[in-house]
């Protein structure tokens, strides 16, 4: 078998597990929003930071597929925007990730980083 082989058996969705599983990774979400809603502006800016870094490369992964499914990267995403307290600029760079998520399901494959948000354009 080759690497791609394995590489593409190895590729899981959230189908691939239990409900009870399921269920617990739902939690989990949930816990860590409640947590993120309740930590000051420097947990975001971290975690904005580290999505941002890791979410495309993660996305095209290998020849067998992605590493994390767009899925996950949008729940992460949203997740933090339940957050209170956002900045101007942290709402601009979720919202361009988000829209690069989105262009990756819509062309089936990354684009550069871009924001329509006014303070990323320089049209504010």
């Amino acid at each position: 078998m080759s690497h791609h082989e394995r590489r593409a058996e190895s590729v899981l969705t959230l189908e691939d597990f239990t409900p009870q599983l399921v269920v617990k990774f739902q939690q989990k979400l949930t816990s860590r929003a409640a947590q993120a809603r309740c930590i000051d502006g420097t947990f975001f800016e971290q975690e904005i930071e580290h999505i941002a870094r890791v979410m495309m490369p993660s996305l095209i992964g290998d020849p067998g597929g992605p590493i994390l499914p767009a899925e996950y990267w949008r729940g992460r995403l949203h997740e933090l925007l339940e957050g209170t307290h956002l900045t101007r600029a942290q709402l601009c760079a979720l919202d361009s990730l988000l829209l690069q998520l989105d262009d990756l399901e819509g062309r089936g494959r990354p684009t550069p980083a871009g924001s329509t948000c006014p303070c990323r354009t320089g049209k504010a």
